[in-house]
């Protein structure tokens, strides 16, 4: 028996990714690229920004086996290395990678397989989840494919980075919070503030409703 966990991200996502956008196109064209996302976002960065490299030839640091002849770029200076990227403050820091499909006993609840650990390891796992979960939800594309595997990459970077909390007035909100998101055009536009617009959601949508009067040009916040 094959279990998957399909969560609110992996929906939105896959939608965003292989689904009719038609009427969203004014609004997709103010997200970020894929490169955007790779170049600001720890999550996709390369794991060779991991690494620990040689001061006197640049190359990692590890010892070379006598006849190793596989062509590998190891060294045998020890004495002094550098790391391309600082270390992380929150744990250690994670890629994506395509990861395999995840059946039956192996998949695990996003908030007990993440509770507890380093934010990006915990990303990471969610989006494993998540990938397994629209490759189930889409048999018919080849996940491998770096074309596929890029656009819904990209699709879940854009959800994460612009969901919003939401309970239809009158339900009960889930035990996983994670569970409660949606996408809303236009308000991912606004920056985050202390003060500036009051924000309200109800059966309709949700409502923005600014507390002083703003001059053309000025930003908004919320």
């Amino acid at each position: 028996l094959e279990v998957i966990i399909v969560r609110a991200h992996a929906k939105l996502a896959a939608r965003v990714a292989f689904g009719d956008m038609q009427d969203h196109k004014a609004w997709q064209a103010t997200w970020p690229t894929l490169h955007d996302f790779q170049a600001s976002l720890p999550l996709l960065w390369p794991e060779l920004t991991r690494e620990l490299y040689c001061q006197s030839c640049t190359r990692r640091p590890t010892v070379k086996v006598r006849g190793n002849l596989d062509g590998s770029s190891s060294c045998v200076h020890m004495e002094r290395s550098f790391a391309v990227l600082p270390p992380p403050a929150t744990g250690l820091w994670a890629t994506v990678a395509l990861a395999p499909r995840i059946t039956g006993s192996e998949m695990k609840s996003p908030t007990r397989e993440t509770d507890g650990k380093p934010l990006l390891p915990s990303q990471r796992a969610k989006f494993n989840l998540d990938l397994a979960a629209a490759q189930h939800m889409h048999p018919d594309l080849d996940f491998s494919e770096k074309c596929v595997l890029d656009r819904f990459t990209w699709a879940w970077c854009i959800v994460n980075t612009r969901c919003f909390y939401y309970v239809a007035p009158g339900a009960e909100p889930p035990a996983d919070s994670d569970e409660a998101m949606i996408l809303c055009p236009g308000i991912d536009l606004f920056n985050h503030a202390s003060h500036g617009c009051n924000v309200t959601y109800d059966n309709e949508g949700f409502w923005v409703r600014a507390e002083r009067i703003y001059e053309p040009g000025e930003e908004i916040v919320t």
